[in-house]
C-alpha cells in the first residue's frame, strides 16, 4: 500500500476533523478529477459538509457530487456519486477510490 500523499492528508484531516471549507473544496476537486479524470466539470463548489459523518457534497454548473466515506475489501475508501442535473444525456456515475492514494479501486 502506497503512503498517503501530505497534501491530502492534510486537506483530509483538516476537512474532516476541523470541518475546514476551504479544504473540503480542495479535498472535493482532488477526489473529482481523480474519479473522473477525463471530465471538466466547471464551477466545482462544496454545498454541504457532514465532517462527523465523513461526507462531502458539491456541485458543478451542471452536475451534483457527493463523497462519503465507505469500507471496502481493501481498507478505507470514498464513494463519489455524480448526478447530471441539467439537459444532457450523461447517466449517474459511481466510483470508489483509496482513502490513502484516490487511485480508483471500483467503477
Amino acid at each position: 500500500m502506497f503512503i498517503m500523499d501530505k497534501k491530502l492528508e492534510r486537506v483530509t484531516k483538516n476537512t474532516f476533523n476541523s470541518g475546514s471549507i476551504r479544504d473540503a473544496v480542495v479535498f472535493l476537486d482532488m477526489c473529482i478529477k481523480s474519479a473522473f479524470p477525463e471530465f471538466h466539470f466547471r464551477g466545482i463548489e462544496v454545498t454541504n459538509l457532514m465532517a462527523t459523518k465523513k461526507i462531502v457534497e458539491g456541485k458543478s454548473w451542471n452536475h451534483v457530487f457527493k463523497i462519503t466515506s465507505v469500507t471496502s475489501t481493501l481498507g478505507s475508501a470514498w464513494e463519489i456519486s455524480c448526478h447530471r442535473v441539467s439537459h444532457g444525456s450523461s447517466t449517474d456515475k459511481k466510483v470508489i477510490l483509496d482513502a490513502e492514494t484516490l487511485r480508483i479501486i471500483n467503477q
